[in-house]
C-alpha cells in the first residue's frame, strides 16, 4: 500500500496569523504546502494530522504546535506489539499528561484560553485509525461520493441546529474533560484502492458545503484548489487541507488457497511460493462496495466517548457550557471578546453568584414564611409554648 500526501496550510484573508498547523509523516506544515509518498510495506509509523488552534494571537499557534510535536513523538515511542486494548490506553495516557502540559502553559499571561482540535489519520503496524477532538474533519471521497467520517464535537452538530454558530464547540485539547474518538478503519472504514482522504480545519467547510468539495475532487483537484476555493469564498479563517491519496493493489492469494490449485504438469518446474504482505480478501465489486459504504447519518455524540474511559464531566451534556473558537476578526484584530451571553470554558467553568436583587427577595419570602409558620403554630396550640 501506498500513501500520496499532499498539504497546503494557509493564513486565509481575513487573519494575520496562522494557528492551523498540519503534521504529515513527520513533517509540521504552517504557511506552507508539502506533498510526497509513502510505502506501507514495512508498515512505517504514518499520521496525517491536523491542529486548528484557539485562544487568540500567540496561543493558538503555541497549543497547535505543541499538540502535534507531542504527539508525533508519542507515535514514534510506542512499543511494538501493543493489541487494540494497550493502544487506547497508551493513547489515554497521553492526552492526560499533554492535558497537564497545555494547564501549566495556560497559566502564563495571554494564553488563559490556548487549545487546539486534533484530527486525522495515523498507522501503527498494520492498523490505520481515525481520530478527533474538536471539529476539524476527515473525508473520504470515493467512486464519486463524498462521506464525512467524523462527527463535530460541536454545539450545531450535538443540538441538530444549524443556526447555532458553526465555531461553538464543547471538546478541544487545553479544554478540561477532553476525550478523544479513535476508530479502527479496518472495522468501519476498510481501506481499498483509489480512496482519497481529506483531512481539513473548519477553514474550509466554513466556507464552502461539501457539494463545492465534491465538485473540486470530482475534477481531482488538490489540497492547493480547495484551499484556493475557501479564500475565494471569503477566506475568513486559516484554512488547512491534507489530501491523502491511497494506493492498494489487488493483494496476492494465501498459501492455502494456491495449495488447493490443480498442481501445474510435472513438465513445469514448480515456483517458490511468495508469501503474501497481509491476508487475502474477496475483492468486491464497485456495486458491492458502494452499497456496503452507503452513506449514513452521523450517530449522534455519546454523553461519555466509550473509547477513552475517563471521569466523566461535572455536567450532562445539556448543561455543556460550551466555547467560542476562532470569533470574528475585528479591524485586523486577530480574535474578540465572545458573547456575554455565552461562557468560555477554556481555563474553567464560570459559576455566576445571583444578582443582589435576587438575593434579597429570597431573603424576605424567608421571614414571610417564618411568620406564617409561628401563626399556624399559635393558633394549634392556643398561643401556649
Amino acid at each position: 500500500m501506498k500513501f500520496r500526501y499532499d498539504v497546503v496550510s494557509d493564513v486565509g484573508r481575513a487573519r494575520s496569523n496562522n494557528e492551523d498547523m498540519a503534521l504529515v509523516f513527520g513533517a509540521f506544515v504552517r504557511d506552507g504546502s508539502n506533498a510526497s509518498m509513502v510505502k506501507m510495506d514495512s508498515h512505517p509509523r504514518f499520521t496525517a494530522i491536523v491542529a486548528d488552534g484557539m485562544g487568540g494571537y500567540g496561543g493558538g499557534e503555541i497549543a497547535s504546535e505543541m499538540t502535534l510535536r507531542s504527539f508525533n513523538q508519542f507515535i514514534l515511542n510506542l512499543p511494538a506489539g501493543l493489541d487494540e486494548t494497550d493502544l487506547r490506553v497508551a493513547l489515554n495516557n497521553w492526552l492526560e499528561a499533554h492535558q497537564n502540559a497545555i494547564f501549566a502553559e495556560q497559566t502564563k499571561p495571554g494564553l488563559a484560553q490556548m487549545g487546539t482540535t486534533l484530527t486525522g489519520i495515523f498507522t501503527y503496524e498494520d492498523r490505520e485509525y481515525i481520530i478527533n477532538a474538536g471539529d476539524s474533519r476527515v473525508y473520504r471521497w470515493r467512486y464519486g461520493d463524498l462521506r464525512q467520517l467524523t462527527v463535530d464535537h460541536s454545539e450545531r452538530e450535538r443540538l441538530k441546529d444549524p443556526t447555532v454558530p458553526s465555531n461553538l464547540i464543547y471538546n478541544a485539547i487545553g479544554v478540561p474533560n477532553a476525550f478523544i474518538t479513535i476508530t479502527p478503519m479496518v472495522e468501519k472504514y476498510a481501506i481499498v484502492d483509489g480512496d482519497r482522504y481529506i483531512i481539513c480545519s473548519d477553514g474550509l467547510c466554513d466556507m464552502i458545503d461539501d457539494e463545492a468539495i465534491a465538485a473540486i475532487l470530482t475534477q481531482n483537484g488538490n489540497a492547493r484548489q480547495l484551499v484556493d476555493a475557501a479564500l475565494n469564498a471569503g477566506g475568513l479563517d486559516n484554512c488547512t487541507i491534507i489530501v491523502l491519496d491511497v494506493s492498494k493493489p489487488a493483494e496476492e492469494p494465501a498459501p492455502e488457497q494456491v495449495a488447493q490449485q490443480p498442481a501445474e504438469p510435472e513438465t513445469k518446474p514448480a515456483e517458490p511460493l511468495t508469501p503474501p504482505i497481509e491476508q487475502a480478501t474477496a475483492p468486491l465489486t464497485r456495486e458491492e462496495l458502494v452499497a456496503q459504504e452507503a452513506p449514513q447519518t452521523p450517530p449522534e455524540m455519546p454523553q461519555t466517548p466509550p473509547e477513552m474511559p475517563q471521569t466523566p464531566p461535572p455536567f450532562a451534556p445539556e448543561e455543556v457550557r460550551p466555547l467560542f473558537k476562532n470569533p470574528e476578526p475585528n479591524e485586523g484584530e486577530p480574535t474578540t471578546e465572545p458573547p456575554s451571553e455565552v461562557h468560555t470554558v477554556t481555563g474553567e467553568h464560570v459559576i455566576e453568584e445571583a444578582p443582589q436583587a435576587e438575593q434579597q427577595s429570597f431573603k424576605e419570602r424567608l421571614r414571610t414564611a417564618g411568620k406564617l409558620l409561628s401563626e399556624t403554630f399559635n393558633v394549634l396550640t392556643g398561643g401556649k409554648k
